[in-house]
C-alpha cells in the first residue's frame, strides 16, 4: 500500500461535491450544504433597503407631512422639494428631504416691518370740520 492510501484508511472520508469515490447520498448532502454556503454568501453580500427609506409617493408624502398633495406638488415643482426619482410621471421624495422640507417650512418667518397705517376715512377731521364750518 503507497502512503497515500494508508492515509486515507485511518481517517474518515468526507464528501466533497467532485469526490469521484463518494455515494450518492454523500455527494447530495455535500452539494446541498454547498448551495446552503452560497446563498448564504450572496445574501449577506447583498445591500437591502429598509422599507422605511424606501421614496415616498405625493400621497404618502402629504400623509406624512400632514398637508394636501398639491402643496407637495407645488413644492416640486418650485424646486424646494428635490425628488429621489420617478416612477413613470409619478415623482418619488425620499422621507430625509421630506424631513429637511418639514424643518425649513415649520422655522418662523423673521418678523416684518411693520406697513405705514393709511388712515381710514377722515385724517385732519378737526380740519375739516373747522372748514365745513367756514362755509357755512
Amino acid at each position: 500500500m503507497t502512503d497515500v492510501s494508508r492515509a486515507s484508511a485511518r481517517e474518515p472520508r468526507t464528501a466533497t461535491v467532485h469526490d469521484p469515490g463518494a455515494t450518492r447520498d454523500q455527494l447530495v448532502s455535500a452539494f446541498v450544504a454547498y448551495i446552503d454556503a452560497l446563498v448564504e454568501a450572496r445574501f449577506a453580500a447583498l445591500e437591502v433597503r429598509p422599507a422605511a427609506a424606501a421614496p415616498l409617493t405625493a400621497a404618502e408624502a402629504a400623509e406624512y407631512a400632514r398637508v394636501g398633495v398639491e402643496t407637495i406638488r407645488r413644492a416640486i415643482r418650485a424646486g424646494e422639494l428635490p425628488t429621489a426619482g420617478a416612477v413613470g410621471r409619478s415623482p418619488r421624495v425620499s422621507r430625509e428631504a421630506l424631513d429637511a422640507w418639514i424643518a425649513q417650512k415649520s422655522r418662523r418667518p423673521e418678523p416684518r416691518r411693520p406697513r405705514p397705517r393709511r388712515g381710514r376715512g377722515r385724517t385732519s377731521g378737526d380740519a375739516v370740520d373747522a372748514a365745513w364750518h367756514a362755509l357755512g
